[in-house]
């Protein structure tokens, strides 16, 4: 499965970078100009026309530079473009613009003024930002209202501030569509990327390390997280008030609070992804008519944390294996957990299979009062195999009607699966 989406994802990408590539080859026709200082390239910036390319020369590039025509933009050698800490670097105004090969370095840092490397201005879609680096910027990319843009293979270093909230996101989304984010490296940083009001955006194959939320949704429905890696953040991935999100095959592993965070999302596929060594593995509040299928949910503090509702998603061939605590139910209603003929597997079950169907031949209770007494009293941690918390354990599983609510995983798998 794993093989198939990856080579899915990528004939995908092949497709959208030769559109891209076709787009801005074949609608104009191109004058190549050569740049070697920042008055120079202010000057061509005024007088080329659409469809003309300019290479810049190694050097140091100062200024607030004014993208207004369908454009190329590359390098000849080592290009740093900088304004100084003073507003934006590229003010992007125009349809069609490729960015090839920079290295955009301390832009202005007034997050409120929306201080970028690189800004997009509303309507100013079909934007190509590829192998650049990125470093010392208020945000790296801003995508304001645009869509149809493709940023690929990017390298971004996101600032170090002590407060969180000084720091601006790396590439910050907002109302667009059809836009894809792919092969990137982030660093540090207040948000990896952050999408908000916007419909249809994908994210692929991105490495994140060490910043607040690798990758963070609000308000954004049809969109897809494939095949990602975020680790040594605070949260994996945060899904917000969403609709028809697609996450898969992402690894999220050594993360300081959540994995997979998941608030207020409906109709969503959560499938293939690795969460392990986090605090919480998967975090669902009211979140509800999702499919949670063949994830790997290991050696997190929580396996899988549940508030608010969050009934009414289908969730099977999951293994939940070696957790501290291998789900924390913050509710007061039954739950199932299992398709019509199959569960999860728990590391934790202790049950027989006798017909050697790899199903276990009682139904699971996963969750218990006495899960629910360590969970909201978490010292008594520490006497979870007394003798008295054993014994509540035996009475709840002798009288069923002392058992108010639970997750019920009516077909436990007896071994992990594999795939």
């Amino acid at each position: 499965m794993i093989l198939i989406y990856n080579s899915f994802n990528n004939l995908f990408k092949c497709i959208i970078f030769i559109f891209f590539s076709l787009f801005l080859t074949s609608v104009y026709s191109k004058n190549v100009n050569y740049i070697e200082s920042s008055y120079e390239f202010n000057y061509c910036l005024n007088k080329i026309e659409h469809g003309d390319v300019l290479v810049l020369k190694s050097g140091v590039y100062v200024g607030n530079f004014n993208l207004d025509k369908s454009i190329d933009v590359s390098s000849d050698g080592f290009v740093v473009i900088t304004s100084n800490n003073n507003n934006n670097i590229f003010n992007i105004t125009s349809k069609g613009i490729k960015i090839n090969g920079l290295i955009f370095y301390n832009s202005g840092k007034y997050l409120d003024k929306k201080d970028a490397c690189v800004y997009v201005h509303e309507d100013s879609e079909s934007s190509c930002i590829l192998d650049n680096i990125f470093s010392e910027c208020g945000f790296g990319v801003w995508l304001n209202g645009s869509s149809f843009n493709y940023i690929f293979k990017n390298i971004f270093i996101g600032s170090l501030n002590d407060v969180l909230s000084t720091r601006g996101n790396t590439i910050h989304i907002y109302k667009n569509n059809n836009t894809i984010v792919s092969d990137n490296f982030i660093i540090n940083g207040r948000d990896g990327i952050y999408i908000s009001n916007s419909q249809e955006v994908s994210i692929s194959s991105n490495m994140f390390i060490n910043v607040r939320f690798g990758i963070h949704y609000m308000f954004s429905n049809k969109c897809n997280v494939i095949s990602n890696i975020i680790t040594e953040s605070l949260i994996g991935t945060a899904i917000m008030y969403s609709k028809y999100v697609d996450l898969i095959n992402n690894l999220i592993y050594s993360n300081v609070d959540h994995g997979l965070f998941f608030r207020d999302v409906l109709y969503s596929r959560i499938l293939v992804n690795k969460s392990l060594y986090n605090i919480d593995g998967i975090y669902l509040g009211s979140s509800y008519y999702n499919d949670i299928i063949n994830n790997d949910i290991i050696k997190n503090n929580i396996g899988i944390k549940v508030s608010n509702g969050s009934n009414g998603n289908l969730v099977y061939y999951n293994n939940i294996i070696s957790n501290r605590l291998q789900v924390q139910f913050l509710d007061y209603k039954t739950i199932i957990w299992n398709s019509r003929d199959s569960g999860n597997y728990w590391s934790h079950y202790i049950g027989w299979d006798l017909n050697m169907d790899n199903i276990g031949d009682k139904k699971f209770y996963i969750t218990s009062f006495s899960d629910k007494l360590v969970s909201s009293y978490p010292i008594l941690r520490v006497m979870f195999n007394s003798p008295g918390l054993v014994l509540l354990q035996k009475i709840e599983n002798q009288f069923p009607a002392f058992r108010k609510s639970s997750i019920i995983d009516n077909y436990p798998l007896m071994r992990p699966i594999v795939w």
